[in-house]
């Protein structure tokens, strides 16, 4: 009986074996790997290539991760346990397929870690994010942190001002600790700051600065607009609306209520009345002094912050040719909502006004269209376009520098627009080991055309401001004449403000000059004296025309009489 009981129980599991076609083929199937390690795509591609096995896997297997095998002929299903059993990577056969899954890692893990400098001092507030996402802290005053929702592989940001971005690949360890690098790019950037220059690590006055890449990455029309939004403590206002008003610049707010807030301007080493004709392509550098370090350099003149300008220097080397070009639009994109022509008409009446007439039938005011003269004044697109090429190169006695630069704008006001042309040439010579001369020569021409946007008429007050008059305009014209002796109204005598643009006419060109020249003498050794001239010339011609629409019903002309400024 007990021998009949064994006969049963391998009959029963040479059964199960024999249903089970696919162990049972796994078992028998042997495949021949000589390597131990070896990659996983090589042993897809081995096991494929010995057997009718085919693998089935999606992008989250990493096909160039290395497996460690025992080496030679094995079986198949000894060879998957060795490339995957403690891996995160799960198989399963069906059939004859092997189907390689990712094992899903748990996710939420709480990290915590320390954040020091290389002198091993704590940095507080660095921001500690893992890359891709919002999950994020910031160090406490023992540079530590604590960060939760962190997975494996995840990669680690570690931010601070002063020190190089730092990533670290998460890797499960529950205790960082991160070491950050100063940016020595950074801290050993060069400063002018009136008497010479000095790397922004030594640097103990309160010093902005802007280089060129900054300048270059906004196209602008003008040095000053190049500072716009550049510097804490540094305002920047148009005076004006025509093409060429001035820029207002104060820093650190104004000093007096009486005398001008201007800052002293310092291009190249030499103080100039205004840096409107520099062309940003020629900037290298923009540094502001806004402490009482100013006022030890340049005395009173410097009360109110100084600006310093240096334009771009040749360099020994090959001849290198720049060239850019910038397109773009203008348009104003909200215009002051003004009255409907019954709204107006309605205001008359209410104030007892009988230029328009017609006070009985107010319905008749609902179907007549008012015109809005900002549309018709700003409603045409604008446009600016500028392109500038730069020369430079040298040898070790000579470098210099060639730069032209031509900037062109159709203003958003109707009728008005400007051109403006710049050449600038720089030149340092070497002409032995204890003197070296440098000269630089800079051009500025500028054609400008139309009205600004304040009282620019021959009557010059507020209430002739093309702008201001635009908005308060009458949307309307009088229905019929309101006095009994048939004598225009008042609203009949008056000019549009289309009218008084298109019959004002203004031009102005100017040509400025300034040529500078230096001479380094070094006697001795970490001695230099300097000696330094500098000639500036400016000439302008204004021409202005009114017509007998401007105003008033008189034509008046005016022909600016050239002038010429030292």
């Amino acid at each position: 009986m007990l021998k009949l009981k064994q006969i049963l129980c391998s009959i029963l599991v040479l059964g199960s074996l024999l249903s089970s076609p696919s162990l049972w083929a796994q078992k028998e199937t042997k495949v021949n790997i000589a390597a131990r390690q070896i990659s996983l795509k090589n042993l897809i591609q081995a096991v494929e290539k010995q057997t009718d096995y085919t693998f089935v896997f999606d992008n989250s297997i990493p096909l160039s991760r290395i497996v460690s095998l025992k080496g030679g002929s094995q079986y198949l299903s000894d060879v998957l346990k060795q490339a995957f059993d403690k891996s995160d990577i799960a198989y399963e056969i069906v059939g004859k397929q092997i189907v390689l899954q990712k094992v899903q890692t748990k996710t939420n893990r709480t990290i915590s870690g320390v954040v020091k400098d290389e002198q091993g001092e704590a940095v507080i507030g660095a921001s500690v994010l893992v890359k891709g996402t919002t999950n994020g802290t910031i160090t406490g005053v023992d540079g530590d942190f604590t960060l939760s929702g962190v997975k494996k592989s995840d990669i680690l940001s570690f931010t601070y001002i002063g020190f190089k971005n730092k990533e670290l690949k998460y890797e499960g360890e529950k205790l960082l600790n991160v070491v950050l690098e100063e940016d020595s790019e950074l801290l050993d950037e060069v400063v002018v700051i009136g008497y010479g220059t000095v790397n922004k690590r030594d640097l103990t006055g309160s010093v902005a600065s802007v280089s060129s890449q900054d300048i270059a990455s906004i196209p602008v029309s003008s040095a000053s607009e190049a500072l716009t939004g550049k510097m804490a403590g540094v305002n920047i206002t148009t005076t004006e609306g025509s093409p060429d008003a001035d820029i207002k610049i104060r820093i650190r707010g104004g000093g007096s209520l009486s005398q001008d807030n201007s800052p002293l301007y310092i291009v190249d080493g030499f103080p100039v009345s205004s840096i409107s004709d520099i062309a940003p392509s020629e900037i290298q550098s923009i540094d502001v002094l806004k402490d009482a370090s100013s006022t030890a350099i340049y005395g009173a003149r410097g009360a109110n912050g100084v600006i310093i300008v240096t334009t771009k220097s040749g360099k020994e080397g090959k001849v290198q040719v720049d060239f850019g070009a910038s397109f773009g639009f203008k348009k104003v994109t909200k215009m002051t909502e003004v009255m409907s022509p019954y709204d107006f008409v309605a205001y008359q009446r209410e104030i007892g006004s009988l230029d328009y007439g017609n006070y009985n039938d107010m319905d008749i005011w609902k179907s007549i269209d008012g015109i809005d003269y900002q549309d018709e004044i700003f409603g045409r697109t604008g446009n600016q376009q500028q392109y500038n090429v730069n020369v430079a190169g040298g040898s070790k006695q000579l470098t210099y520098s060639v730069s032209y630069a031509h900037n062109e704008e159709k203003s958003i006001m109707l009728g008005s627009g400007f051109k403006k042309d710049n050449i600038n040439a720089k030149l340092k010579s070497e002409l032995n080991k204890w003197l070296t001369l440098d000269f630089n020569a800079r051009l500025s021409y500028s054609t400008i055309e139309g009205l600004s946007g304040g009282a620019d008429t021959n009557e010059s007050n507020a209430a002739n401001s093309t702008v201001a008059n635009a908005v308060v305009f009458r949307p309307v014209n009088a229905l019929s004449h309101s006095s009994d002796d048939d004598e225009e109204s008042n609203a009949a005598l008056q000019k549009t403000p289309l009218e008084r643009l298109l019959a004002t006419n203004k031009g102005r060109n100017s040509f400025r000059q300034n040529y500078n020249f230096g001479l380094n003498w070094k006697p001795f050794k970490n001695w230099t004296f300097r000696s330094e001239f500098g000639y500036g010339w400016r000439y302008e011609d204004t021409e202005q025309y009114w017509g007998t629409d401007a105003v008033s019903n008189s034509k008046y002309g005016y022909n600016g009489r050239p002038q010429a400024y030292l």
